[in-house]
């Protein structure tokens, strides 16, 4: 009874946001023989997600595959509310209460059985930020692309625009003082076709398999990334933004130097002490001892 009015407690406040995940299977590309798993469209480097530390939110796993995923969050603990049946387009049918070994406990990984889904409270930790991984903690899952990241920032209270990136302030809090970037680049070996690369303006990252039959990028194309010709074989290709460097995450990442984000890379860019002159001979001290002499030569 008491767990039961924990779940109660919990399904009556209000959460800061409410966020919904897909959990899909799709077909395997040149790197994985069978299938790909996904969180929504995105893999590892797409960080779509930015929550405040000691953020409450309201999370619903909608797994569309048969499959059951046992979904595990860093810096963070779940509280399973309610699942129910999958539609075509979100919950149908009946809600079904937690099972009796989830029932009022928090937790750091939750079963999302398959075709359901499952609504948790999740509650992240007040004093660490910057980029956490969520995923499937079933390992064929996780190395086949089940794995994302999200940012977790400082508060926007603590924001105190001066024009300078302070230390409990990061680009999500605090965008006054501090910057973000788009870590995008050509020739940094990704088609970034939602940041305008394509195979006409940056051909050594958006060059297709088939040559000029397919132009890779092209977000007028039907598919700009279509991974039987732009990806493998060293070429990959993405249609979600590129991944921002953020002032105040704690990293120092192109294209941030210490001019931009010295919050970040003040250290990584230590200016070296003067060397002496080759031909400038040291001056010995008046109190240094004399060198000793070398070694009598072997008979």
């Amino acid at each position: 009874e008491r767990f039961a009015r924990e779940v109660a407690r919990q399904r009556e406040e209000e959460p800061l946001r409410a966020r919904t995940f897909w959990l899909r299977a799709v077909a395997g590309g040149a790197c994985h023989a069978q299938r790909r798993w996904l969180i929504d469209e995105g893999e590892w480097e797409d960080v779509q997600h930015t929550v405040e530390r000691g953020a409450t939110e309201e999370w619903t796993w909608m797994n569309a595959h048969g499959a059951m995923h046992p979904m595990h969050v860093h810096n963070a603990k779940m509280l399973v509310l309610a699942r129910w049946p999958l539609g075509a387009d979100g919950p149908a049918g009946d809600e079904v209460p937690p099972e009796m070994d989830e029932l009022g406990v928090w937790k750091d990984t939750v079963r999302a059985p398959g075709r359901s889904a499952t609504r948790v409270r999740i509650v992240f930790g007040e004093a660490n930020t910057g980029r956490y991984p969520y995923h499937c903690h079933a390992l064929e899952h996780e190395d086949h692309a089940m794995m994302r990241q999200l940012f977790v920032s400082h508060r926007a209270q603590d924001c105190r625009p001066n024009g300078v990136c302070g230390r409990a302030e990061d680009c999500h809090s605090c965008p006054e003082d501090c910057a973000a970037l788009s870590t995008a680049a050509c020739g940094d070996g990704v088609c970034n076709a939602a940041d305008g690369e394509d195979c006409l303006n940056c051909p050594d990252d958006c060059a297709s398999s088939e040559g000029e039959g397919v132009c890779c990028g092209d977000m007028d194309a039907g598919e700009p990334c279509d991974p039987t010709v732009c990806v493998g074989d060293g070429r990959a290709c993405s249609v979600l933004p590129a991944r921002t460097a953020c002032c105040g995450d704690g990293f120092c990442e192109a294209p941030e130097d210490e001019a931009s984000c010295g919050v970040d890379c003040a250290e990584h860019f230590v200016t070296p002490s003067p060397s002496p002159s080759p031909s400038a001979s040291p001056t010995p001290s008046p109190s240094a001892s004399p060198p000793p002499p070398p070694p009598p030569a072997p008979a």
